[in-house]
C-alpha cells in the first residue's frame, strides 16, 4: 500500500519582501543602421508681406564729402538723408544724421531700431548707432528721425570710480547704419 503525504497550498499571497539591491548597469547596445533619407516635401506657400513701415541703410563709404547716401535695394519709405552741418563750429558733431521717411510714416507716433553696419563704413570703423527721440537736431524735428553714429574702435576713458572705467566712442561720420520703422 502506498502512502500517501497530504500537502496544504495556501491561495492567498503573502505580504512583498523586501526590495534587493540594484544590479549593474548592463552594456550600450549597438546602434542600428541609419535609415535612408525622405523624399523632399512640397514647397510651403508664401508668407505673407511684412510688416515694417519703413527701413533703410545708410552708406558713407566713398560718399562726396561725407554726403551720406541710400542703398536703394534695401531701403523703402525713406526720402531724404543729411549729415547735420553746424555753420558755428562744423567740426562739431559731424555724427548726426536726419532721415525723412515717406508720407505713410509718422515719425512722432514709431520707435525705430537702428542698428551700425559694417559693410559700408569707412575702413577701420567699428560702428555705433543711436537713435535720438524727437530728433531734436533735425530741422524736421517730429516729421524726421535723428541718428547719431560713434566709431567703437576708438574708445576713450573719460572717467574712473574706484575699480569702474568708463569709456566713451568717437563720434564719427565714418559709420554707416540701418533703420527698421515698425
Amino acid at each position: 500500500m502506498i502512502k500517501r503525504k497530504r500537502v496544504l497550498v495556501c491561495a492567498l499571497p503573502g505580504p512583498p519582501g523586501a526590495v534587493g539591491p540594484q544590479g549593474p548597469r548592463g552594456f550600450v547596445g549597438q546602434h542600428g543602421p541609419r535609415g535612408y533619407t525622405g523624399p523632399r516635401g512640397p514647397t510651403g506657400a508664401t508668407g505673407p508681406t511684412g510688416t515694417a513701415a519703413a527701413y533703410a541703410l545708410v552708406s558713407v563709404r566713398g560718399a562726396a564729402s561725407g554726403t551720406p547716401t541710400f542703398v536703394s535695394a534695401a531701403t523703402l519709405e525713406f526720402t531724404a538723408v543729411s549729415r547735420l552741418a553746424n555753420p558755428e563750429a562744423p567740426s562739431a558733431e559731424p555724427n548726426i544724421y536726419c532721415l525723412m521717411p515717406g508720407a505713410a510714416v509718422n515719425a512722432a507716433a514709431v520707435a525705430p531700431v537702428v542698428s551700425g553696419e559694417a559693410a559700408y563704413s569707412e575702413p577701420g570703423v567699428i560702428p555705433e548707432a543711436v537713435l535720438v527721440a524727437g530728433a531734436p537736431n533735425c530741422p524736421g524735428r517730429e516729421k524726421e528721425f535723428e541718428v547719431k553714429t560713434y566709431n567703437l574702435a576708438k574708445l576713450t576713458a573719460v572717467a574712473t570710480t574706484g575699480s569702474e572705467m568708463k569709456a566713451s566712442a568717437e563720434p564719427t561720420a565714418g559709420a554707416a547704419f540701418t533703420i527698421i520703422v515698425p
